[in-house]
């Protein structure tokens, strides 16, 4: 039987850094399974993974499959994490500090708000951010507004890429 578990035994195998996991799913269909792979790339500036990499890994990842479970059915998809990828807070706040993206947050009025940040530091488990005020021509109209947040008030957050 295919799973997460035995699944990422085999990954460790297989990935080499600065190449590493950045998520898995298994979801067990009827006669098959679907596997759903995403890397990251620890070295790449938004943790891009390039489309040979993937290819390669996925190659390897099917030999393994087919012989420790030859007579199972599956469908596998191994991609990039993306670069608009949800952030794992804490964790890449501090990898990312660099690029803006986007959290959803409760602010101190009790309000869940969305908006495009860049983390500038944490201390003792609250967070400071700064509004991210875009790609604007004229650089003395961009206003940035810093704001602090401890870990319970962060729903979620992705990269933004700003165009």
């Amino acid at each position: 039987m295919i799973n997460e578990s035995n699944l990422r035994e085999i990954l460790e195998e297989i990935l080499l850094p600065p190449i590493i996991l950045y998520s898995i799913k298994v979801i067990q269909k009827k006669s098959h399974y679907l596997i759903e792979i995403n890397l990251d790339n620890l070295e790449h500036f938004y943790g891009s993974v390039s489309l040979g990499d993937c290819e390669a890994i996925s190659h390897t990842l099917h030999k393994a499959l087919d012989e420790r479970f030859p007579n199972e059915n599956y469908t596998l998809q191994v991609s990039s994490a993306g670069a608009e990828r949800e952030i794992k807070i804490p964790g890449d706040l501090e990898r990312f500090k660099n690029l803006p993206m986007k959290i959803r947050f409760v602010d101190e009025n009790g309000l869940e708000k969305a908006e495009v940040v860049h983390f500038i530091s944490q201390k003792e488990g609250v967070f400071e951010f700064q509004s991210y005020a875009g790609k604007r021509k004229n650089t003395k109209e961009k206003l940035k507004k810093s704001f602090f947040l401890t870990l319970k008030d962060i729903k979620k957050g992705n990269l933004y890429l700003d165009y």
